[in-house]
């Protein structure tokens, strides 16, 4: 089992936010998940461990390989607020990708994404992701 130090650190270094809208009029897809390539023997104790946080997340074996993946949005929440501040020392300039997530799942948790105006401003951060860092 890993600690909350422990799951904070592996994310930020293998962690790979994913962020996208999909869809056109009438009919709008919006996807968000976090994914974490590994072995299976370390994928599921920290699969375990993130259960125990109340962080459900699927173990998939897959062509490329195994994967994590947390994909329920109360998931990814309780995920993000691990932190409470998205740290400015994610790997690889990595910090605006977790910083979009956070700022996109609030939106939608407010239901911003109902109204065109809303989809509009998510659209917009994820074009802009880049200016969270």
């Amino acid at each position: 089992m890993y600690t909350k130090d422990e799951i904070k650190g592996i994310f930020m270094c293998l962690g790979k936010p994913f962020t996208a809208i999909y869809g056109g009029e009438g009919k709008t897809i919006i996807r968000t998940q976090v994914l974490l390539r590994g072995r299976t023997e370390f994928l599921t104790p920290l699969s375990e461990t993130l259960n125990q946080y109340e962080i459900e997340s699927n173990v998939q074996n897959q062509n490329s390989g195994t994967v994590l993946a947390i994909t329920k949005r109360d998931s990814l929440l309780k995920l993000l607020d691990l932190w409470e501040e998205i740290p400015k020392i994610f790997p690889k300039g990595n910090e605006h990708h977790w910083k979009l997530l956070k700022n996109f799942l609030n939106e939608v948790k407010d239901e911003t994404h109902k109204t065109s105006d809303g989809l509009e401003t998510l659209k917009y951060m994820i074009r802009d992701a880049k200016s969270y860092e």
